[in-house]
């Protein structure tokens, strides 16, 4: 398959760790995922390691080489929901690997990280011959390390020593969750593949990941709740990024990841930079609408982003306070004449239905709230 992409890493000598990538979901939701580029890149920095990418649609061979899946070392699966688990089953039964780990013999062993495998590895443990509590960067080379041994027994044995691993049949001590302490001193990609061939799920641009976790506490948020503490990357650090990013990656937009982007103490001051000083469009993620200010609205208006997405879950205010998401009505509504009068023009909002407690009637007092919230931004 011609891949049509450009700042790829292609290993193609003998004698090296082949590392296989799998993302369980298509070609262009995989452009768009910034932890799988970390991933990527992060081994690939390692002139031993060769580090390859199998998605969900191309066949169960890697995009770089076209080597089946079966051919390597270690195979690395990306879980950012538990619906991806059945592709997860499908592309290694498509690729002659038994899904179930007891029945695996000779074969790459396979290692799953991401937010429902933190939350709770147990439902997977029959699946995955190993699963990372927490996130990669701290402990990927030692995974590197690890999948070096051609004895998947020493494997195994090597990966049950590193922290924040959990190897069902073979841990037996408490595993505690790793995770990356200071977002400034941990790797963030700069080149990013770019491809011609397929539009990104969320759009063409630079990902910069601002923040990670969040400290607002809301009853319901999984990631909330795994990804503490909540930390940021310094201003300097992300000026730097975004100065070299554009340039390396051809691209005049950039697209923010952060759970909780407008908490970041010096948002403004990055939106100001891209906009203002340099000209480029931005993406911000789902916001929270209280921490949204006139000033945010403007920038993000001229940035190009039309849409703004918030997520009230709730039109009660009892039932907000419940869910420690306490956004009233008339803060609400202002906030969205605030961004409407800045240039936004679309308004997605997110809620939540079959939360305990809540009245017979809520999917129409929901409506109720959308409509009152049309009026008050004054969009016909």
């Amino acid at each position: 398959m011609r891949l049509h992409e450009y700042n790829t890493v292609v290993k193609r000598r003998r004698g090296i760790t082949r590392i296989a990538l799998l993302y369980p979901s298509t070609y262009e939701v995989s452009l768009s995922s910034l932890s799988y580029q970390v991933l990527y890149y992060s081994l690939n920095s390692r002139d031993d390691i060769a580090a390859e990418r199998v998605v969900s649609g191309e066949g169960s061979r890697s995009l770089e080489t076209g080597l089946p899946l079966s051919a390597f070392n270690m195979i690395l699966v990306s879980v950012h929901y538990e619906l991806s688990i059945p592709e997860v089953v499908r592309i290694l039964h498509e690729a002659g690997i038994h899904p179930l780990r007891e029945k695996r013999i000779g074969e790459p062993v396979v290692v799953a990280g991401g937010p429902p495998i933190t939350a709770n590895p147990e439902p997977y443990k029959d699946i995955f011959d190993a699963m990372v509590i927490g996130e990669a960067e701290p402990i990927l080379m030692d995974l590197a390390d690890a999948a070096g041994y051609s004895d998947k027994r020493r494997m195994l044995e090597e990966l049950a020593e590193v922290k924040g691993v959990y190897i069902p049949g073979l841990t037996r001590s408490v595993v505690r969750k790793v995770y990356a302490e200071d977002l400034d001193k941990a790797y963030h990609p700069v080149a990013q593949i770019q491809s011609d061939r397929g539009e990104p799920i969320w759009g063409r641009g630079f990902m910069v990941e601002s923040g990670r976790g969040c400290f607002r506490g809301c009853r319901f948020c999984m990631e909330g709740h795994i990804f503490l503490p909540r930390r940021e990357r310094s201003l300097g650090v992300l000026l730097d990024l975004i100065d070299r990013g554009v340039d390396v990656n051809r691209v005049d937009r950039i697209i923010f990841y952060d759970l909780a982007f407008l908490d970041h103490r010096d948002s403004e001051h990055l939106l100001e930079h891209i906009v203002e000083e340099m000209g480029l469009g931005v993406s911000v993620p789902s916001l929270r609408i209280d921490a949204l200010t006139p000033r945010h609205a403007e920038l993000i208006a001229r940035g190009g982003q039309r849409t703004l997405t918030a997520a009230p879950e709730t039109p009660l205010e009892c039932m907000g306070r419940a869910l420690n998401k306490h956004v009233s009505g008339d803060l609400l509504a202002e906030r969205l004449r605030d961004a409407w009068r800045s240039g936004i023009r679309m308004f997605k909002l997110y809620y939540m239905v079959g939360l305990p407690g809540e009245p017979k009637d809520i999917a129409e007092l929901v409506a109720r709230q959308v409509e009152k919230l049309r009026r008050a931004t004054g969009k016909e």
